[in-house]
C-alpha cells in the first residue's frame, strides 16, 4: 500500500460532497461545492433543467471557508486575465481563479459572501460561468433583443438610447421578449442563432412613466449602487419570451429629446461592424479574432440607424424591419 501525503497547505482535501448539474443557456455546468447556499444560488441563476448543446460540460468548485476577514464588508473582485488564465480577487479569503481553455473554474469565498445571494452570483456564479461561455462557444453583444418566432431584431446603442424599454414596447405589442440588455450569439453556428436571458427586465425607475402598468413594482439598489426596476417577465402579464432566436437585424438606437419623424438609415456592414467590435472587451487574440468574425457574420444580414423619440412609432418601425426579413 503506497503512503498519501497528509500535509494539505493547496486546500486539495476540502470535502465538496455537494454536487449538481446546471444548464446556463442550455450549456452543461458541474458545481461541486461544501455549501447548500451555492447551489440555492445557481438554482436562481439557472432554472432551465435539460441541456441544448452537446457540448462537454463546465467545471466549478466552490469552497466556502469560515466567515472572512473583512469585517462584513463585501467587496466587488477586480478581474485579471493573461492567455487562459482569469482571476477574481477581493481578499485573501473571497477570490476564485480560472482556466478558461479547460473549462474549469474555482472559488474560495466566506460565508458572508456566499449568504449574500445576489451579490454572489452577480460577481462569482454568473461571472466566471458567462465568461468561461463566451470565451469557448458566444460573443456577447450589449443589446436588447424582440423576435416574431422567425428572425430578430438586436437593439443596440449608447447608454439611455432606449435598448431595455424599447425591447419591453415590443413585447407589449406582441413580439417575443429575449432579452433587455445583452444577447450571446452562437460562433459558427450556420443558422446564425442567439440565445438571450428573457427572465429578468431591468429598467430605470423613470420607465414608470412611459409604463403606467410598472408603478405596482418597487425600485431598489442593485449590486452596482443602482437604483432600477428588476422584474421577472413571469409577473407581466401577456408578455410572451423565447430563450433563442435567428438575429437578422441590428439597429442602432439614436433617440431625440424633442419630437421627431421616425426615421430608418440603414448602415454600411463595416460601420456597424466597428460600432459593436468597440464595446467588447480584450481577450487572447484567437478568441477576439472569433468574436469579431461572428459579428462580422451578423451584420452582414442587415444593420440600420433607428432615429426616434416617440415609443409607439419605434415599435411600429421595428415591426416593418422584421416584416422586411
Amino acid at each position: 500500500m503506497n503512503p498519501e501525503p497528509s500535509w494539505d497547505p493547496l486546500g486539495y482535501a476540502n470535502d465538496l460532497a455537494l454536487r449538481e448539474t446546471f444548464y446556463p443557456l442550455g450549456f452543461s455546468l458541474h458545481i461541486e461545492t461544501n455549501s447548500p447556499h451555492v447551489l440555492a444560488s445557481a438554482r436562481l441563476s439557472w432554472p432551465r433543467s435539460d441541456a441544448a448543446f452537446p457540448d462537454p460540460p463546465l467545471r466549478l468548485r466552490v469552497i466556502v471557508s469560515g466567515a472572512g476577514t473583512n469585517g462584513g464588508l463585501r467587496a466587488a473582485p477586480v478581474a485579471r486575465a493573461q492567455n487562459h488564465l482569469l482571476t477574481l480577487v477581493a481578499g485573501r479569503d473571497d477570490f476564485a481563479a480560472c482556466d478558461m481553455e479547460r473549462g474549469f473554474a474555482y472559488v474560495v469565498v466566506p460565508e458572508q459572501t456566499v449568504h449574500d445571494s445576489r451579490h454572489f452570483r452577480f460577481y462569482y456564479l454568473e461571472c466566471l460561468i458567462y465568461t468561461l461561455l463566451t470565451w469557448h462557444r458566444l460573443t456577447a453583444i450589449h443589446a436588447g433583443c424582440v423576435s416574431d418566432g422567425k428572425s430578430a431584431v438586436l437593439f443596440c446603442g449608447k447608454s439611455g438610447a432606449g435598448k431595455s424599454c424599447l425591447a419591453y414596447a415590443c413585447a407589449r405589442d406582441g413580439l417575443q421578449f429575449v432579452s433587455d440588455d445583452a444577447v450571446y450569439l452562437i460562433r459558427n453556428d450556420p443558422a446564425g442563432m442567439l440565445l438571450g436571458k428573457p427572465r429578468w427586465l431591468r429598467l430605470k425607475p423613470s420607465a414608470v412613466e412611459l409604463f403606467p402598468e410598472l408603478r405596482a413594482h418597487t425600485a431598489a439598489l442593485d449590486v452596482n449602487g443602482e437604483t432600477v426596476l428588476e422584474l421577472a417577465t413571469t409577473q407581466i402579464s401577456g408578455l410572451t419570451t423565447c430563450e433563442s432566436a435567428r438575429g437578422h437585424r441590428v439597429v442602432f438606437l439614436e433617440r431625440q429629446p424633442e419630437a421627431a419623424i421616425p426615421s430608418v438609415e440603414q448602415l454600411r456592414p463595416e460601420e456597424a461592424l466597428d460600432l459593436l467590435v468597440r464595446e467588447l472587451p480584450l481577450w487572447d487574440r484567437e478568441v477576439s479574432r472569433e468574436h469579431t468574425a461572428s459579428i462580422r457574420k451578423l451584420v452582414a444580414a442587415g444593420a440600420h440607424r433607428l432615429t426616434y423619440s416617440d415609443l409607439g412609432q419605434a415599435v411600429e418601425e421595428v415591426k416593418r424591419l422584421l416584416g422586411q426579413a
